[in-house]
């Protein structure tokens, strides 16, 4: 008998109680950001390999929402909030920047928000797709 997995697919978004909902979109891209504007400032190596992985974590987020509209809406604000809050950090921080970004950096927020919108879409297709299968069979 299988049994069912606690973490995977993540619920809802809208299903979450109201202080997660607002919580996880807004809280999480800020930290992360602004751990990567610390990584900015002390390592290429880390900045490239948070603010990927970070990026990728668009898809996931995605993966919370049954609408397209909600997966690019969460992609363009959470990956806005996380470029704002790398260029925020870096800017506090005032340091050199040991990974090639755009100058200003805060082009970095509009940079994040295209490629969040597109991760948080292809995110909410992929849990639209897996129900639709789970559904049928």
């Amino acid at each position: 008998m299988p049994t069912e997995n606690p973490v995977w697919p993540p619920k809802l978004l809208a299903a979450q109680p109201r202080a997660v909902q607002i919580a996880v979109p807004i809280v999480g891209p800020l930290a992360t950001g602004i751990l990567c504007g610390w990584l900015l400032e002390t390592s290429k190596v880390g900045y490239l390999i948070a603010t990927t992985l970070l990026i990728l974590g668009g898809l996931a987020a995605g993966y919370e929402h049954n609408t397209l509209r909600g997966g690019a809406l969460r992609g363009l604000w959470g990956g806005v909030l996380f470029g704002a809050a790398i260029a925020a950090t870096h800017a506090l921080l005032d340091g050199e920047a040991k990974a090639d970004v755009p100058d200003p950096v805060i082009l970095l927020a509009l940079l994040f928000g295209a490629i969040s919108t597109v991760l948080g879409t292809a995110g909410a297709a992929w849990r639209r797709r897996n129900e639709r299968a789970a559904q049928a069979a």
